[in-house]
């Protein structure tokens, strides 16, 4: 769990520091609010007494927004990598220690000798160039041997996770764990240090022009606990004037798969002393998002009653992941309206993602959840998507060696998204 705080420093950087979130170019997320959108849901709603949650916080956007305003903000995700991320985008680090860091590192690196790091042992193929894993094993000792404090490592790691992510064979086009062909490959600049260095060097600025106010923890743990919230470390029964948050569209299995890649991005950050925890296969982490239990239970959701909200085959493969997401995500739902005060709100940025092609109503789902609830719909408005990274085409027949067929399997994912807003 990691505290500090946050607001835009003087009339001179308020504009630049309005326009976006901190530290929002840090490293590439799926499915990230636009900073935008999170700065007008936080204006519009958030108040400087309020407490606030974001139980699916990622990288940390909406809750960025909300601390410029409130002092009070809890972040609560599932997935080491968006703790790295949020924590560090809140992380007080000392300015003046990271510019060193950037002056120095180049001489220091080249006096580390220790061999590079054996990582991703479980995969069948290669992610990483000699050059890559060398250099960016090198970081990790030197950061190891510095014992740099809390602040400044996760800022580092968070770079790292980035630079992991830059210099590796991973396709950037999207965030599904695709290797470059051959011939690319080849091609492919994996210069670690200098990814480091640019994130460092972004990071650096653009703390330049914002300082830190109101708190922030961001705790490593399940939404699904928010029923149990006693099951969160550092939540205990406390309650919340706003909800704020952007539920996954789907399950990680069958849209976007943020184990994998998370995986990937943390491989060498997970070295650095005092951030194990971060060390996580990618299956591993698609197992604990909502959808990712294969399991039959007493409590999940009817074929009939999925029917209204996903037109697909019900009793399929694919059919019974829609359900077991639709469960976990009715259980979420349970959660927020129990942590949530009287008078309290709840805004939800959500998506009708197309799964087996036919969309998925999960804004439907969301309002019928939350009413029955006890939370009535107080705002509703749509949008279209304009900044999400996330694909925005899908090949349904991309494995088949006809070209014809592949053409025909090529499937708009998502184009719109809707706000909806709840007061209990």
């Amino acid at each position: 769990m990691h505290s500090a705080v946050l607001h835009s420093k003087g009339d001179s950087t308020a504009g630049t520091a309005s326009r976006t979130t901190r530290l929002s170019r840090l490293h590439p997320y799926p499915a990230m609010v636009a900073d935008e959108l999170a700065s007008d849901l936080a204006q519009r709603y958030v108040r400087g007494g309020h407490k606030v949650v974001d139980p699916f916080c990622g990288s940390g956007r909406l809750l960025a927004a909300s601390a410029e305003i409130s002092r009070r903000c809890v972040g609560i995700d599932t997935n080491p990598l968006a703790w790295l991320l949020s924590s560090a985008k809140f992380a007080k680090a000392d300015i003046r220690v990271l510019q060193s860091v950037l002056a120095k590192m180049r001489n220091e690196l080249r006096c580390i000798s220790s061999p590079s790091f054996e990582v991703l042992g479980h995969r069948k193929v290669d992610w990483f160039s000699a050059s890559a894993l060398r250099e960016l094993s090198k970081i990790v000792h030197w950061m190891n041997r510095a014992q740099f404090n809390e602040a400044e490592k996760l800022i580092m790691a968070a770079c790292l996770s980035a630079a992991t992510w830059d210099a590796s064979f991973a396709s950037k086009r999207g965030w599904k764990l695709h290797r470059l062909d051959p011939h690319r490959r080849t091609e492919a600049d994996t210069h670690a240090i200098g990814y480091f260095e640019k994130r460092l060097r972004y990071c650096i600025r653009d703390m330049q022009n914002r300082e830190l106010r109101g708190r922030a923890n961001i705790i490593l743990s399940d939404a699904r606990n928010l029923l149990n919230p006693h099951r969160v470390a550092g939540l205990g029964r406390t309650k919340f004037d706003i909800v704020i948050t952007s539920p996954p569209y789907g399950d990680s299995r069958t849209t976007v798969q943020y184990g994998a890649a998370s995986s990937l991005c943390l491989a060498f950050a997970c070295r650095i002393g005092g951030l194990e925890h971060l060390n996580d296969e990618g299956r591993k982490i698609d197992r604990r998002c909502l959808g990712g239990s294969s399991a039959e239970t007493d409590d999940i959701i009817d074929t009939q009653d999925v029917r209204r909200y996903w037109c697909g085959k019900s009793q399929t493969i694919l059919g019974q992941r829609v359900r077991v997401f639709l469960s976990d995500y009715r259980d979420t739902c349970d959660g927020i309206a129990k942590i949530l005060t009287v008078g309290g709100k709840a805004i939800f940025v959500v998506g009708r993602r197309s799964t087996g092609s036919h969309r998925l109503k999960l804004d439907s789902f969301t309002k019928d959840c939350l009413e029955i609830r006890g939370l009535k719909i107080v705002h509703e408005e749509e949008r279209k998507l304009l900044s999400k990274r996330l694909p925005r085409h899908i090949n349904r027949f991309g494995a088949a060696q006809s070209s014809t067929v592949r053409e025909k399997g090529l499937t708009p994912t998502i184009a719109r998204e809707t706000i909806l807003v709840f007061e209990k």
